[in-house]
Parts: C-alpha cells; structure tokens; sequence
C-alpha cells in the first residue's frame, strides 16, 4: 500500500495553488483597474458637458451686438 504522494502529484498541487493565488492577485488588480477607468469615464463625461456648454455659450455670446460706450 503507498502512504507517499508521488512527486509529480505534489508539483502539480503546489503548482496550482502558485495559481490560484497569481489569479487571486490578477482579479484584484483588474477589480482596481475597471474602477479607475469607470472613474475616468464620469471625468470625460462631464469635461464633454462642460466644453458643449461653453461652446453654446461662446457661440450664444457671438450673437450679441455689442454697442459702443456711451460717451
């Protein structure tokens, strides 16, 4: 009867828990890594809006007449 796991056996055990932990780590830095871009994403959201904005605005400013100063 073997009491002993074969060798092989236990590389491949020690291999996939090596694995298991570089996944682990991956998942987090991807966890991190699609919070930072859904971040970036509101920033460019709201930087577009802001730029519309003073586009119309710009644009708005460009209809005015302007009157000479009173003298």
């Amino acid at each position: 009867m073997q009491r002993k796991t074969p060798t092989s056996m236990q590389e491949l055990t020690d291999r996939c828990a090596e694995l298991n932990q570089v996944l682990t780590s991956v998942k987090a830095d991807l966890q991190r890594e699609r919070a930072i871009s859904a971040h970036l994403r509101r920033i460019v959201a709201e930087l577009s809006i802001e730029l519309h904005q003073a586009r119309a605005e710009a644009h708005s400013n460009a209809n005015v007449t302007r009157l000479s100063p009173a003298r």
